[in-house]
């Protein structure tokens, strides 16, 4: 212990490094050309770290499918179309594709992918630090979200899990979209569809940001889905609040309401967006993301944003830790609770359960970690 503390100390090891080593993990320390560095986040399928790359010294974000999921050919075909997906794309609102391959010298082989590093916090992680955005911030990060997922659709791929949790902010207000994990493909390349034409049959997304389509396992997938989900991220960057998780027969109307109890301060203009994303119908919706950038504009601002990031990554490590510990028999009240606690004394019911739905991609009945109050929020899914 005292000689990996020197070791951290002289900078020849980062603390996670040197963690792994005493704890005899020093085989994950290294995926193809990249020494990795320290944990970044996790989510349902991969591990994410921040990682250096031996032939440049560049910083770089490198995802690992997860160790319960190697072998397992329906996450691991999931985790080989978003690596597939970030290649095909290249447009300032989508997180860079660097490259991707397999460890093979592991006892079970698995996929990673390597991707620029942004150090930035999500949307969510954001609007739980400030509490609340200028509507002006808000609609502008919608704006670049929209532009980032029609550069998507015009290559065919549907995003399919848009929300707060996958769209990262940069300090000079930049947005990302990340984690394509869940993408669907509707082009023309028939060698894609042959590769993964087996994980069409799913339904997938986060609820309270998934299309009513969605939920049916009969309607077709288009990108009127992720216009849907602009919709109800624009809602919860303008208030942080989700629509209710029992879908309103006019999800665009119910979201106005939410609106107009929370802040008068926003313009008659975004309350249209808002009917026009979130209409149950696709038929009714804007009909491309690009036409829900176009609205956003006049409306948009871009405001710096800045957190102390390494604070951030210790929140979202100690997060992971108490995932890990949670009773998957505790009830939807305490999760709340425990939500509530970590979000700190000021947070509401609402901003709880968008904690528990948008943080776990498990039913509300999983545990949030009991955690306690800190200075800053515990999160860490990103997908």
């Amino acid at each position: 212990m005292r000689l990996a503390q020197e070791f951290v100390k002289a900078q020849l090891l980062t603390p996670f490094q040197a963690m792994s080593i005493l704890n005899a993990k020093w085989r994950g320390l290294r995926i193809g050309d990249y020494s990795i560095l320290q944990g970044l986040s996790h989510g349902g399928m991969g591990e994410i770290y921040v990682a250096r790359d031996a032939t440049s010294e560049t910083r770089r974000a490198i995802k690992a499918l997860k160790v319960g999921l190697r072998g397992n050919q329906r996450s691991a075909g999931r985790f080989c179309l978003e690596a597939l997906t970030l290649a095909k794309l290249n447009h300032p609102n989508v997180i860079r594709y660097i490259n991707h391959g397999w460890v093979t010298e592991a006892l079970c082989p698995f996929p990673f992918l390597v991707t620029e590093f942004v150090q930035a916090p999500n949307l969510f992680e954001l609007m739980a630090i400030r509490r609340r955005l200028p509507w002006r911030q808000a609609c502008d990060i919608t704006m670049q979200a929209a532009l980032g997922l029609h550069h998507a659709h015009r290559r065919g791929f549907v995003h399919q899990d848009m929300k707060p949790g996958n769209l990262l902010v940069s300090v000079l207000g930049v947005v990302k979209v990340i984690d394509f994990g869940l993408a669907h493909y509707l082009g023309s390349d028939q060698t894609i569809h042959q590769r993964f034409g087996f994980l069409k049959s799913s339904r997938v997304g986060t609820m309270r940001y998934s299309a009513p389509e969605q939920l049916d396992s009969v309607a077709r997938i288009a990108p009127s889905a992720d216009v849907y989900a602009l919709g109800a991220t624009l809602l919860y960057a303008l208030t942080g609040k989700a629509l209710p998780a029992d879908l309103p027969n006019d999800p665009g109307l119910a979201a106005v309401k939410i609106l107009r109890s929370v802040r008068s301060d926003v313009p008659h203009a975004v309350e249209q967006i808002l009917r026009c994303t979130l209409a149950r119908s696709p038929r009714n919706r804007l009909q491309s993301a690009g036409q829900v950038a176009q609205r956003l504009e006049p409306l948009s601002a871009r405001f710096p944003v800045e957190v102390n990031f390494d604070t951030l990554l210790k929140a979202r490590e100690k997060a992971r830790r108490d995932s890990k510990t949670c009773s998957p028999t505790i009830s939807l009240a305490e999760s709340e609770a425990a939500a509530s606690e970590i979000l700190g004394q000021n947070s509401t019911q609402s901003m709880a359960r968008a904690y528990v739905d948008t943080t776990y991609q498990t039913p509300r009945s999983m545990a949030v970690a009991t955690a306690s109050t800190g200075k800053m929020p515990l999160f860490g899914r990103d997908g």
